[in-house]
């Protein structure tokens, strides 16, 4: 498996709120953010938000860190409890990244997702939401827009790959051009009975970052 090494990124949110942007190696990119991870076209890096090497969320609605394992938070309305997002802020960035890639692999070889070419180390990611600059993870994954439009998955076909959808079902409902593309949530997509691929992933992942 390929694993991209980046030495420093930044994530900066542009002026008058008209997106984000990613600096790499002196390069301003156009990054598109969404609520669990962040993805950078002109290089196919999708990285996860990192809050001191666990995954993070920066949707608004989102319950804060510290309320969650107090546990007072007040969450809105009832369809994840406490628990899972106690769960998914404890999830190491190398763990879920490792999640992503084994569950993109099994969507793309079933003709449902792009093409994965490997996993990205960020060695350090200096975000808008966080003042420390952290170590976080992805994958290496093609850019769907450039893709022909397909027949939307279904969610037989979904299972049929051998991934389980994310609770709410919302890698369904946001496709593109027909292929399943967003992967997480609080309780997010999934490679069923895959528990040896992930750590063997996860693995490579955490030797990669020990000698740099």
């Amino acid at each position: 498996m390929k694993i991209e090494v980046i030495e420093r990124l930044r994530l900066k949110r542009r002026r008058m709120l008209r997106g984000t942007y990613a600096e790499i190696g002196g390069r301003r990119l156009t990054a598109y953010s969404g609520a669990w991870a962040f993805y950078v076209p002109r290089i196919g890096v999708k990285i996860l938000h990192s809050f001191q090497g666990f995954c993070h969320c920066i949707h608004a609605s989102a319950p804060r860190r510290h309320e969650v394992f107090e546990g007072v938070a007040r969450l809105r309305g009832n369809r994840y409890a406490l628990e899972e997002w106690q769960h998914a802020y404890e999830t190491s960035v190398a763990r879920r990244a490792a999640e992503n890639y084994v569950a993109a692999c099994r969507l793309y070889d079933h003709g449902l997702g792009p093409r994965v070419a490997g996993c990205v180390v960020a060695l350090s990611l200096d975000a808008f939401y966080d003042d420390d600059a952290l170590r976080s993870f992805g994958i290496l994954v093609e850019d769907l827009r450039g893709y022909p439009h397909r027949q939307q998955v279904t969610l037989k076909q979904l299972k049929s790959a051998g991934v389980a959808p994310d609770r709410s079902a919302s890698c369904i409902r946001q496709q593109i051009r027909g292929y399943v593309s967003d992967l997480n949530s609080v309780v997010g997509v999934m490679p069923v009975d895959a528990e040896a691929e992930v750590l063997e992933i996860h693995d490579q992942l955490e030797r990669v970052c020990n000698r740099c």
